[in-house]
């Protein structure tokens, strides 16, 4: 059985290495250490447009009603007749109920 200790230390290093080295912005622990080389163009496009609707998206799903809505509907686009606008349409519903 492997140690989590072992585990952990391995993702802590493993996602520096990814800050650092690669310049990537995707990361979950927090990592001080400055980037040692350029970051690619695609990280940077990807630090300013998609980390910040990420970060929204994130504090909805700390909604239950919301992120219940999300999983219904999730599992209703399998079924016949139940369409991405509707899967919108009710998530803009229920969006709007809570804000």
């Amino acid at each position: 059985m492997a140690d989590p200790k072992v585990a952990a230390f391995l993702a802590t290093k493993s996602a520096e290495y990814r800050y650092t080295q690669l310049g990537s912005p995707i990361i979950s622990p927090k990592v001080d250490k400055q980037i040692a080389s350029n970051v690619p163009a695609m990280m940077q496009r990807v630090a300013k447009e998609l980390l910040p609707n990420a970060q929204k998206y994130a504090q909805l799903l700390s909604n239950t009603k919301i992120q219940n809505v999300i999983n219904d509907n999730t599992q209703n686009l399998m079924v016949n007749n139940f369409s991405a606008e509707d899967f919108v349409n009710n998530l803009n519903g229920s969006l709007e109920k809570e804000n």
